[in-house]
């Protein structure tokens, strides 16, 4: 999908826009996203003075990379997913807004008790994917959480996050039968699971180091393979005619060799329905996976 430089001027004075439009709207409390803000800000200082490798020794020695490593990839998470449904004049629910900013700011800190703040700020990210590409999106107070048209057909997307592998398959099930309540396949209806294995994939306790820009795609792209294949046999018994295929998403912190600290994130759909294979290849490649 895309790779995103974390120190760029344009981030943080997107990020304080964003944090002034929050406030107008009401959201002016200190909650997750302004935790992030804050971690970022001084990171920049710190980093006027120091070289990186010096200032997240430092951040190490006293015990807060994962907090400043979550900062980085959801701060830019938060940015890029408003900032285009605001350009996209796309509808957003200020429940789910207020949902999205709540929760502990280091992800180490989640559990399945305080999880639902980056649930929300999933169906946000899912939502900015889909209005990146003029599909306007709606986003749904209840179920689905994002429903958009595309070749003349209503698509349907509920929206998980996983923290351990053993709850990939019961929350994709429970998405399954939230689709099948809403999705009406005598119109054409067409329903997918997006499901963040993000958390499978990376424990926020560090950062992968690779030597170019254009390996992190290839090594997240190989990470989703690995547990698509792993979950092949249980995904093959999905066959519900309200779902036609399952999108699993990751993303995570890199280091970039002659780059720098960088966020990156990938997505591939796994279709459920071989009768909908074409549509869905046609809807990865337009929405960019």
């Amino acid at each position: 999908m895309k790779m995103t430089r974390l120190d760029t001027t344009s981030f943080f004075s997107d990020l304080a826009e964003l944090d002034s439009w929050l406030a107008s709207k009401g959201f002016a409390k200190r909650d997750r996203l302004r935790v992030y803000k804050a971690n970022l800000e001084a990171m920049a200082e710190r980093e006027k003075t120091s070289d990186a490798a010096q200032v997240y020794s430092e951040v190490e020695k006293a015990g807060k990379t994962t907090e400043i490593l979550t900062s980085y990839v959801e701060g830019i998470e938060f940015v890029d997913a408003l900032k285009c449904l605001r350009e996209k004049q796309v509808e957003i629910p200020a429940a789910l807004l207020k949902k999205a900013l709540a929760g502990p700011s280091d992800a180490v800190h989640e559990n399945h008790n305080s999880n639902q703040g980056r649930n929300a700020m999933f169906e946000l990210l899912m939502a900015s994917m889909v209005a990146r590409q003029d599909l306007f999106p709606i986003l749904g107070q209840v179920n689905p959480d994002v429903e958009f048209q595309f070749q003349c057909r209503r698509v349907l997307m509920e929206c998980k996050r996983v923290l351990s592998v053993n709850k990939v398959i019961a929350n994709i099930t429970q998405a399954v039968k939230q689709l099948e309540k809403c999705v009406d396949t005598n119109k054409a209806d067409v329903g997918v699971v997006a499901i963040s294995i993000s958390r499978l994939a990376h424990q926020g306790d560090g950062f992968w180091t690779v030597p170019s820009s254009d390996t992190p795609h290839a090594f997240l792209a190989e990470g989703v393979r690995k547990v698509i294949q792993e979950l092949d046999p249980q995904l093959r018994r999905l066959d519900v005619p309200a779902v036609a295929g399952i999108l699993f998403y990751v993303g995570g912190p890199f280091y970039v060799q002659g780059v720098g600290y960088t966020t990156a994130n990938e997505g591939m759909l796994y279709p459920t329905s071989l009768g909908e294979t074409d549509f869905l290849r046609t809807l990865a490649a337009t929405l960019r996976l």
